[in-house]
């Protein structure tokens, strides 16, 4: 990506540098165009009123040398004079020498004033200045704004002292040997503030960007996919963790009882058998319930669950959880708050998944409760809903532990103790029910200060 970065800032120093040649280039040509027209014009003024010596040849050199190049003024013939102003070598392979000859006769004296023209400044800017420059630049392809003047050496002195980024400005001399060795000076300048930027800059950036952006995402994909497996894989050996220790504990205890049983002293003792084939068929159903949690769970990955839907009322079924909880909640000195707003709290849905909702919701306050359970229950029908809130005084969960809580497998981390039974499927599979009746489900809940769950169903 840097080094993406570092080419396209050398093409773009490139790009400038060129420009600014281009420009350059532009001035330079400008010049050498005014000064072949001041030639000419004054060549022309002079070739009606003075003759030369047929015989005689005069060289007159015009010292200017601009990039390496030299102009000499060449006039020959006695009443015919050709003036010629060559270039030097070209510098690159677009320049080439430019030869220019006029016909005009010029008496000596004359020669010698047309070099000494002390108004040389103002009759140059009675050339067609401007449609030179436009002419120029528009040959070098720059077409943005611009704006020229004629500086003497005193003025260029005073520009030079002011800079402006914005603008790409070019000075190029003009006439260097005039009287008392004043030069003229063309300054050109260029607007950049408007300038394009070319097609093919900004296709390399795209590609670079594109490229790049795909750079990144390649990366940012194999990294959450790393982090993906690694949550699974751990998830993955949780869900292993937990189920060992759910059937491990009931076979125990039924291997346990069956030994009991073949005891002597048991054998022989109908209500010992009694007490102790109570503990298998109790363990052995223990383990057919998570057997079929499991099941539960794949079919429900697979959408597989089936609703048989009808009319139901919601609170004799939540009156039913509630009733097998006494037991329990009367051993660890818990209770259940029951709060029936008026009105009549009639789904259409399925009763058996409706009972396992609730019974998963009020089992998870049970369990997750350091102290006495103690859960209020509210359920208030009108609006054409039906809202059922679970508040309980339970361990609580954190924000991150929240985004994770209708994962199936995804317990609240309690490190390695294990004495809170289960799979970690009871809450992905009550949000599908839930959502298959047209409800929804929510949680808030802050560590150590409990859990609310609030559920909604559309009335019938």
């Amino acid at each position: 990506m840097f080094l993406q970065g570092y080419w396209i800032l050398r093409s773009w120093q490139t790009h400038i540098r060129n420009y600014n040649h281009r420009v350059h280039q532009a001035a330079v040509h400008t010049a050498n165009r005014l000064e072949k027209g001041h030639v000419r014009r004054m060549l022309k003024k002079h070739r009606k009123n003075h003759r030369a010596d047929r015989d005689r040849k005069v060289v007159i050199n015009m010292s200017n040398t601009v990039n390496g190049r030299n102009r000499e003024l060449i006039i020959i013939n006695s009443d015919t004079i050709i003036s010629q102003i060559t270039e030097g070598p070209p510098s690159n392979e677009k320049e080439t020498e430019v030869s220019t000859t006029w016909m005009a006769k010029i008496d000596e004296v004359k020669l010698e004033e047309f070099l000494n023209d002390t108004d040389l400044l103002l009759k140059i800017k009675h050339l067609p200045i401007d449609s030179i420059v436009a002419m120029e630049l528009g040959k070098e392809n720059i077409k943005h704004s611009y704006s020229y003047e004629l500086l003497t050496a005193d003025e260029l002195e005073h520009i030079h002292q002011k800079r402006d980024r914005k603008r790409n400005r070019v000075v190029v001399p003009l006439f260097r040997e005039t009287v008392d060795d004043q030069p003229v000076f063309l300054k050109l300048t260029v607007n950049n503030q408007e300038a394009s930027i070319p097609a093919w800059f900004i296709a390399m950036i795209g590609l670079s960007v594109l490229f790049s952006g795909a750079m990144i995402w390649a990366f940012w994909y194999v990294i959450t996919g790393l982090i993906r497996q690694k949550k699974i894989s751990e998830i993955k050996s949780d869900f292993i963790n937990n189920m060992t220790h759910e059937f491990k504990t009931p076979i125990s205890t039924i291997s346990l009882a069956v030994d009991s049983i073949d005891h002597e002293k048991v054998i022989n003792d109908p209500e010992r058998i009694g007490y102790y084939s109570s503990i298998i068929r109790g363990e052995n159903k223990r383990m057919n319930k998570q057997v079929e949690r499991v099941l539960q769970a794949a079919q429900l990955e697979k959408g597989k669950l089936i609703f048989n839907k009808k009319e139901v009322d919601l609170i004799p079924i939540l009156q039913d959880v509630i009733l097998s909880f006494d037991l329990i909640l009367k051993e660890k000195e818990g209770k259940v708050v029951f709060n029936e707003l008026p009105g009549e709290a009639v789904v259409n849905g399925d009763e058996n998944h409706l009972y396992n909702v609730f019974n998963n919701i009020i089992d998870n306050a049970v369990k997750y409760c350091n102290s006495a359970p103690e859960i209020i229950i509210t359920v208030n029908a009108q609006n054409k809903n039906c809202r059922i809130e679970f508040n309980d005084n339970g361990i609580g969960m954190s924000i991150s532990e929240l985004k994770h809580l209708f994962s199936r497998f995804y317990r609240v981390n309690q490190g390695d103790l294990h004495n809170v039974k289960g799979f970690g499927l009871g809450l992905s599979y009550v949000k599908y029910v839930v959502e298959e009746h047209g409800g929804q489900i929510s949680v808030n809940s802050k560590p150590n200060k409990g859990s609310q769950f609030v559920l909604t169903f559309p009335l019938v």
